[in-house]
């Protein structure tokens, strides 16, 4: 695999379908690699990491949860088109060393979370689970249109697609009128849709951020994904 790409170990040898995990704005750290291997052992997926920021600094990193301004700088330096030729790229990786993958799952955190919306504008992405994906119903990654809005032209009607989008009740970053946007757009644009909201804030998932990581909602949202990736809908 390119350096941009993390496999996990614990991938089962014959899988047909793939997760590809995208990162918060910190990286290919233990959250973002644990969570890959969690979801390759439990949910028998083979199961990879992108490194979305690749285009911009070139080489798979890992920034300190005490460091907002390099990752952020970082951040804004992304384009959309940046990311879906990496992305696009990385499926054909995937598929040319495990030519029995057919369909991929996309499983996002924070950025990540607005990213998996992008994502599945490739026809390849039948389940998505975003994570308190904040400014997925903003223009940014492309002048005029937001991840969303891609999303529903790129995707409209089409039934292999379901999206699952999990969030924070309390997180000022997401709140309700943008979730309710996000369930707004998606629904007129007839894609399967579901959402869940927990009890707590942001980056509820990420147990290495101790005053943002929540044990009840991080085992009910596990659970919510699992039942989720595991539906033939």
């Amino acid at each position: 695999m390119e350096e941009h790409l993390y496999e996990s170990p614990k991938n089962p040898e014959q899988a047909t379908r793939a997760a590809v995990v995208l990162p918060e704005i910190f990286g290919m750290n233990k959250f973002i690699t644990s969570t890959t291997d969690r979801l390759a052992e439990e949910l028998e997926v083979k199961a990879f990491a992108l490194d979305h920021f690749f285009p911009v600094t070139g080489k798979s990193q890992v920034f300190g949860y005490d460091d907002h301004q390099k990752p952020m700088e970082t951040m804004q330096q992304l384009t959309g088109k940046q990311f879906m030729e990496l992305f696009k790229a990385s499926l054909d990786e995937i598929q040319a060393n495990n030519p029995g993958v057919q369909e991929f799952i996309v499983v996002g955190f924070c950025f990540g979370g607005k990213l998996s919306f992008l994502a599945a504008t490739d026809k390849r992405v039948t389940r998505v689970c975003s994570f308190y994906g904040s400014g997925s119903v903003n223009p940014g990654l492309f002048p005029d249109k937001s991840p969303i809005q891609m999303l529903a032209e790129a995707r409209g009607k089409d039934t292999s697609l379901s999206v699952l989008g999990l969030f924070g009740e309390t997180d000022p970053s997401i709140p309700a009128e943008a979730r309710a946007e996000t369930k707004k757009l998606l629904t007129a644009a007839e894609i399967a849709y579901e959402e869940k909201v927990y009890a707590t804030g942001h980056a509820f998932m990420n147990f290495e951020r101790d005053n943002m990581y929540s044990e009840p909602a991080s085992k009910q949202a596990w659970a919510d994904i699992t039942a989720f990736l595991s539906s033939d809908r």
